[in-house]
Parts: C-alpha cells; structure tokens; sequence
C-alpha cells in the first residue's frame, strides 16, 4: 500500500481524508444496494440507457456494470441500468458473483439480460470491461452507433464510433478498479481531453459507494489480482490504491486497525471469495461441465474440455454421470469429452485429475502407457463412473494441455 498520497496526487484524487470526513458525517452522496435494486426494479425504458459487461460476463463486468449504472443515475442524473452479457440461465454458473450480490442485499432475481432486452428501447450504451463490441454478435453489433462511453482495463483496440464522448482505457488489474476511481472523483486515465470524470452535481459533493458496494468493489479487484500476487503479475498501483479505498469503506474501522490486521481481513475476505468461486456443489452436472468448457476441432475430431472444481466423486450425487455425459457431447457435437479436476484436499494440498467421456482407445493408451502418462504424470484412479486418472503434474492446466493434444490427434 506504499506510495498512496504520490499516486493520489499524480491522479487528481480527491484527499482521501476529506472524503472518509464526508463520508463520517453524512455529507457523501452514498450508492447503496438499495440504489441497484431500484434500478432493477424500474427496468429498461424508453430513453434510457444501459451499461454493458463484456460477453464472458465474469465478476469484474458484472459489479462494473452495476456499481457505474448506479453512479450515472444517481450522481451524473441520467438514468442507466446495468446489463449482464448472457443469457439468464447462465448467471448460475457466475457462482461467486451470484454470492457477491446476494450477501450485499442484490436482488438478482430483477438482473436484466442482453438477450431479452428491447434493443429499441436502449437509448444510449456504455461499454465496460470491454472497448469493441463483439463482432460474432450482431445484436450488440446493432447499438454500436449507441456507445457513447467506455471504461475498460485491457489492451485498447482504438474502435470509437461517433458517438463516443469519453474513454477511459487503462490496462491495469480489473475494470473494477477503474469504476471505482470514477466514483470516487478520480482521474483514472484519458485518451482525450475531457473534464474531469469525477464532477459532481453540487460544487464540493463528494460521492462514495456504501460499505455493501465498497466490499463488492474490493472483491472484485482482489480476485482479479489475485490478491495482488507478484506472481500473477496482473495488479498496477491503481489496483493497491482502490483496494486500500474499498476496504476503508467497505469494513468499519479499517484504518484503525493495525497493518498487521488489515492484511489479514483482506486475506480472509479473498479466501471466502476463492471459496466461493470454487464451490460448485449447488450446480447440477450440466452446470458444472458448462461452467469453464471449450472445445477443439482436430482434423475430424471434435473435442471439448471442461474444468471443474470439484473431485469427480461429487458427481455421483448430481445424477446418472454418464447420462449426463452423454446427453452433453450429443448437444455439442463432440467426439471426446475431457474433463480436468482441480480442488484442494483438506490439507490445502492442489489436487488436479483428468477423466474422459466415453473411452478413446487412442488416448486411452497414450493416458496409460504413452507420453502423455509421462507429461502429465498420470495414475489411474479406478471405481469413478468415467474413466479417470489423477494428474501429479499439477502444473499442466487446460492452455498447456491443448497443444500436446494438437500432435497426438494429427497422427491419428
């Protein structure tokens, strides 16, 4: 957390003392839970606009959405609401976004759906987590002329149409970190000479999320950087100083406690949001395969590849695997079906497995006796309903895994 008051000053911040003082005594402009679910419950209506999520819709676009809605209704007077990028259905499988919202008092029953909006009846669009609307969907592609603001954290890819009046994309941990320097009056980062983002209403206003909100932001960042890992190599100095914010915020008496306390609670708070992420047990089968699934064409194999966070011994409880299994290959056409297990055991110890659906003699053989068994360090573990191994090389994922499989089905 070193170096707060020169990257605060760096970045026309407002003195975070004056803004904890604004916030003590009642004379903040507060978004609270309460203000989402308002939103929520009004829903989309002519003349409005809607702040958009990219389409992997994860933690970082939902919370983006909904904090930067709040912020454009309720402090810059122009009524948005928050849309999720996906289909209903799929909110389920965003299990510790679905946590998130529920403990901050979220309604996420009322969460509206791109693809059961009334494109006609958006008026305007802002884009976070995001600066090109996908052009493999031509639905988002029809408000392209509509973007007329963007906040996002990766690379930029230079697309504006005409009707975009301000852009703020810096690459930095989470889109969330780049939200909540704007609500809070900060400079985060322009590609054009603007006015300051952080203008409010009232001459000396100072706007603030509430504490439920804080710790959604906080969440969200601690996620996306992995807690700030140096290993993970994601989190910028923008990403410390909204943490160190959200979690003033966000916890009562933060700044009081020692250093040594403050780490710990935001240690906890990541771990129960890891936990949360990881915990699947609510999903059925079909959720959990769809979850984090992709797939592969190679040559005339089709294969695809879910990764679960539970060890297959949980399946049995969520109904007949193979079944299951079967009835999603069928949907998507494939050949193979693998899936890759990662959990830890109760000793926090990674485990990592691999199980295939239904038996391929070719890699069957490469799994028990071939390289592959060498790469991945393969040991069978029998009495599973799927034929399944436990994988000692926990350092092979999915991305490294695919092209060993490039080789292996092109010799086939």
């Amino acid at each position: 957390m070193k170096d707060l008051e020169t990257y605060m000053a760096a970045h026309r911040v407002p003195h975070w003392d004056a803004v904890r003082h604004a916030v003590r005594m009642g004379a903040a402009v507060m978004l609270s839970a309460h203000d989402v679910n308002t939103l929520l419950e009004e829903g989309l209506s002519p003349n409005t606009g809607i702040v958009l999520g990219n389409e992997s819709c994860d933690m970082d676009s939902i919370i983006s959405s909904i904090v930067y809605a709040a912020y454009l209704t309720y402090v810059k007077n122009e009524r948005y609401v928050p849309v999720l990028n996906i289909p209903r259905e799929d909110l389920a499988l965003r299990v510790e976004a679905v946590w998130a919202l529920t403990d901050a008092g979220i309604d996420v029953d009322k969460l509206l759906f791109f693809p059961e909006l009334d494109l006609d009846a958006v008026d305007k669009v802002v884009l976070v987590d995001h600066n090109e609307l996908p052009a493999g969907n031509p639905a988002a592609c029809a408000l392209a002329d509509k973007v007329v603001e963007i906040i996002d954290h990766h690379e930029d890819k230079h697309v504006r149409g005409a009707a975009v009046e301000r852009a703020v994309v810096k690459v930095c941990g989470s889109c969330a970190s780049l939200v909540a320097m704007t609500v809070m009056g900060g400079d985060a980062g322009h590609d054009q000479a603007v006015p300051d983002p952080g203008a409010v209403p009232r001459e000396g206003a100072v706007c603030a999320p509430a504490p439920e909100l804080a710790r959604l932001l906080l969440i969200t960042v601690l996620l996306d950087t992995v807690m700030h890992s140096e290993k993970a190599k994601k989190s910028t100095m923008l990403d410390v100083f909204i943490t160190a914010m959200m979690a003033s915020l966000g916890f009562a008496q933060f700044d009081e406690h020692p250093k040594e306390m403050q780490t710990l609670l935001l240690e906890e708070t990541f771990k129960k949001a890891e936990r949360a992420r990881f915990d699947v047990s609510r999903l059925t089968l079909p959720q959990t395969l769809r979850k984090d699934y992709k797939q592969w064409k190679w040559g005339a194999t089709t294969v695809g590849i879910a990764a679960v966070t539970e060890p297959f011994t949980a399946f049995d409880a969520k109904g007949d695997v193979q079944k299951e299994c079967d009835e999603f290959r069928a949907a998507r056409g494939l050949d193979l079906l693998l899936i890759m297990g990662l959990y830890r055991d109760a000793e926090d110890n990674i485990v990592k497995s691999v199980a295939m659906s239904p038996d391929h003699p070719a890699l069957l053989a490469a799994f028990t006796e071939g390289a592959l068994k060498d790469a991945l360090e393969l040991v069978p573990t029998p009495g599973h309903a799927l034929t399944s191994f436990e994988q000692r090389n926990v350092a092979i994922s999915r991305k490294t895994l695919t092209p060993m499989l490039d080789p292996f089905f092109a010799g086939l």
